[in-house]
C-alpha cells in the first residue's frame, strides 16, 4: 500500500461459517484496493475452517455466544483495528468482484462530511422471484448520497445502511457514538440514524457490488421484523420520528405488479404469507413492553440477547442488599443502596444509553465544553467515593460490620 492511500481493515463477525465464507475472505484478498487485516471474530460454536486462520492478512479472534451482540461485537473489530477506514462485512456476503473495497473508499474520500457507504447487495443464483425483486427494490443501480434534507423525500430508507457491507470513516464514527454496545438488531441503521441527524452523510455505492440473498419463510420473516422493531422502539430518537410501515407498503405493491409482469401472479400468495409474517412480527416488537418473557423469547430470533438483558436484574451487590436487610434492617440497607445507586446506576446508565450519550456529546462539542458524559462519569464516580465514605462511617456508627 502507497503510504498516500487511506489504509482500510474489514471486520467479519462469523458464527459456524461455511463454504461461503471461505470464498468471501479470498475474494477479499483478490481486492484492487489493499486491504490491511482482516479481523475475523468468530462466535464459538464447532469447527472453525483452519484454512481460513492460515490465510495471509486474517487474524481470528473467538468469542463465546453469551458475548456475541450485533453492536458491540463490531465495535470491537473497530477497536481491534487502527485503519482510517473499516469495512464490516456478514460471511454470507461474496464480493462480486475485485472493486468493492475500492469502490467504498472513493466515496468516503470525496466528501468529509460522508461517513458511511454501504455496498449495493445482489440476489444470488439460487434466490426466489420475490427475493430477487425485493433486491432489486432495496438497491437500485443509482448510487445516492442521503443527509438530513432527504428526510421528507425519502423517509425511513434516508437511514439505511446495511452491514452486509459497509464502510465507515474512523474519525465520524467516534463522533456519532459507534455502534451500539447493547442492541438486538439493526446496530446498522442506529448509526447511520445517528450520523444524518448529526449532520453528516450516508452514501449508498451501487457500484460496490455484493451478492448476498436470503430466501425467508414467512415464519422467519416474523422472528426478523418482530427484533426489527424491537430495535425501532428501544431507538425513538431515530425512528420516531418517521413511520417504516408506508415504505413497507410501497414494497408489496411494487412486488405485486412485479409478479403480475412477469406472469407469475400466484406467487402473490406467497408474497401474502409473508407479508402476514413480517407485518405480526413488527406489531409485536412494537409493543413487545406489553409481553410476557416466555412470549418474548417465542418470538425473537436473538434469545440470548434477551437472556443477557433480563439476566442484569439480579446481581450479587443485589443479593448482597438482600441480605443485609434480613441481618441489620432498613438503616444499613439505604446506606449501602445509596453506595450502589452511584457507583452503578450513574456512570454506566450514561454509557449505555446511546441515545442520551449522543445527544449529551452533541451538546457538549457545541458550548464547546468536548464530550461531557465523560466529565458527567467522572463526576459520578467522585460522588460514589464520597457516597462510600459516608456510608462506611454510617454503618460504623451502627456498628455493623461489612
Amino acid at each position: 500500500m502507497n503510504n498516500d492511500q487511506t489504509s482500510v481493515d474489514v471486520v467479519i463477525p462469523s458464527y459456524r461459517p461455511d463454504e461461503k465464507f471461505s470464498r468471501l475472505v479470498k475474494k477479499l484478498q483478490e481486492q484492487e484496493y489493499p486491504i490491511g487485516t482482516i479481523f475475523v471474530i468468530n462466535t464459538k460454536a464447532g469447527r472453525f475452517p483452519k484454512e481460513v486462520e492460515q490465510m495471509e492478512k486474517v487474524k481470528v479472534s473467538h468469542i463465546e455466544r453469551r458475548e456475541f451482540d450485533h453492536g458491540a461485537t463490531r465495535d470491537m473489530g473497530m477497536q481491534m483495528s487502527k485503519a482510517e477506514i473499516v469495512v464490516f462485512m456478514t460471511q454470507d456476503a461474496v464480493p462480486a468482484d475485485e472493486y468493492v473495497i475500492g469502490n467504498l473508499v472513493k466515496v468516503l474520500e470525496e466528501d468529509e462530511m460522508t461517513g458511511a457507504a454501504y455496498a449495493r447487495q445482489l440476489a444470488a443464483s439460487d434466490c426466489n422471484y420475490i427475493e430477487k425483486y425485493t433486491r432489486k427494490f432495496n438497491y437500485p443501480e443509482n448510487s445516492r448520497i442521503k443527509s438530513k434534507e432527504d428526510l421528507q423525500e425519502m423517509g425511513i430508507k434516508t437511514f439505511f445502511c446495511s452491514n452486509v457491507c459497509a464502510a465507515y470513516k474512523r474519525n465520524i464514527y467516534e463522533k456519532a457514538g459507534g455502534f451500539c454496545k447493547k442492541t438486538i438488531f439493526n446496530e446498522d441503521m442506529i448509526l447511520a440514524g445517528h450520523m444524518i441527524n448529526a449532520g453528516y452523510k450516508v452514501a449508498y455505492v451501487a457500484e460496490a457490488r455484493v451478492i448476498h440473498s436470503h430466501n425467508y419463510t414467512g415464519m422467519q420473516q416474523f422472528h426478523r421484523n418482530f427484533d426489527l422493531a424491537v430495535s425501532q422502539t428501544m431507538h425513538p430518537e431515530i425512528f420516531e420520528q418517521i413511520s417504516s410501515e408506508a415504505e413497507g407498503m410501497k414494497l408489496v405493491k411494487s412486488t405485486m405488479k412485479y409478479l403480475c409482469s412477469i406472469g407469475k401472479p400466484y406467487l402473490i400468495f406467497e408474497l401474502g404469507i409473508q407479508c402476514v409474517g413480517k407485518y405480526a412480527g413488527y406489531r409485536l416488537g412494537k409493543r413487545y413492553k406489553k409481553l410476557s418473557r416466555k412470549q418474548i423469547l417465542k418470538c425473537t430470533m436473538s434469545p440470548e440477547y434477551w437472556k443477557r438483558l433480563w439476566n442484569q436484574g439480579m446481581t450479587i451487590v443485589e443479593l448482597f442488599l438482600g441480605a443485609v436487610i434480613l441481618r441489620f434492617g432498613m438503616k444499613a440497607f439505604w446506606a449501602i443502596w445509596a453506595i450502589w445507586m452511584f457507583v452503578t446506576l450513574v456512570p454506566a446508565k450514561l454509557i449505555e444509553n446511546e441515545a442520551l450519550a449522543a445527544k449529551m456529546h452533541q451538546f457538549g462539542m457545541q458550548i464547546g465544553f468536548g464530550n461531557i458524559v465523560q466529565y458527567l462519569v467522572v463526576v459520578g464516580v467522585i460522588a460514589a467515593v464520597i457516597m462510600a465514605v459516608l456510608g462506611w462511617n454510617f454503618l460504623k456508627k451502627q456498628s455493623v460490620t461489612v
